[in-house]
């Protein structure tokens, strides 16, 4: 307190503070230099903020490019997954649904390298199982015992099933092709025996009719002759004509005086035992 007092302090003082003084030149010095410094502050926020601006507009485009090729990576790995894992889906499931109408498919299943691609697989080697199933079962139907099949696996049970079924038939048919042929042996000698039989028939019929024949030669030799009916009865015919070779009926005529007398004469029976009856008239 006592240097406030003192008088060389207080002229010094005044000295420094007065108008054109050491303190109001150096301040404004201070004020040109604070001036110039805000000046250039101004100027580099300006060029900060263009730089900013020009930067945000990069970033902008940027945000806008990066953007696009999301959306365009988004939907190539969509259109990949699509391909990947719905496609083949698809395909199992219209091959699964024309196993079940009993249709198989002519196309094969598309197979990939993870677990739908597994399915794809082990569906494609049950339809292929499937189709040599069948394919062996036409051939059994069609009667080709010796046809080859190889089950799926052990616990193929339709497979062995089918070996069995295969087995079994030629087998039934080896004993029915036997009997068959026991049959026909059989038959033969039968029809032999008709033949040898027959051809004795034959040669009995041919002995009964020559005898019939004979016979009826013996029947004709009793009627009356023509030529002696015409001398009794110049206008005359006979009409004679029995229904089997020998007749049992038979005619007779003979003058008796001045008259002509005329018997037709149907005797009991017909045939041979009529003719025999004839011959006894």
């Amino acid at each position: 307190m006592e240097s406030y007092k003192d008088p060389m302090v207080w002229l010094e003082r005044n000295e420094l503070a007065e108008e054109g003084g050491v303190l109001d030149v150096q301040t404004e010095l201070v004020l040109e230099e604070l001036d110039h410094l805000l000046e250039m502050q101004e100027n580099r926020r300006k060029e900060l903020g263009g730089s900013m601006l020009v930067s945000f507009d990069s970033l902008k485009f940027f945000v806008l490019y990066m953007g696009l090729a999301l959306i365009a990576i988004g939907l190539v790995v969509s259109w990949l997954i699509v391909r990947g894992i719905v496609r083949p889906v698809h395909s199992l499931r219209h091959v699964l649904l024309s196993l079940g109408r009993g249709v198989f498919p002519r196309t094969r299943v598309v197979q990939t390298g993870d677990e739908i691609g597994d399915m794809s697989k082990a569906l494609s080697e049950l339809v292929d199982g499937l189709r040599r199933t069948t394919e062996f079962s036409h051939a059994v139907a069609a009667g080709r015992f010796d046809a080859e099949y190889m089950p799926l696996s052990e616990e193929d049970v339709l497979g062995h099933a089918l070996l069995k079924m295969r087995d079994e038939l030629g087998q039934r048919e080896r004993i029915l092709e036997q009997k068959v042929q026991e049959r026909t042996e059989e038959v033969v000698r039968q029809k032999e025996e008709v033949e040898r039989q027959g051809r004795k028939v034959v040669e009995l019929y041919k002995n009964v009719t020559d005898s019939i024949r004979y016979a009826k030669r013996l029947q004709e030799s009793i009627l009356p002759p023509d030529q002696r009916v015409r001398e009794m009865l110049q206008e005359s015919f006979v009409l004679y004509r029995p229904k089997d070779i020998v007749s049992g009926d038979f005619y007779w005529v003979e003058s008796v005086g001045e008259k002509v007398v005329i018997a037709a004469v149907d005797c009991t029976g017909h045939g041979v035992p009529g003719a025999f009856m004839s011959l006894v008239g």
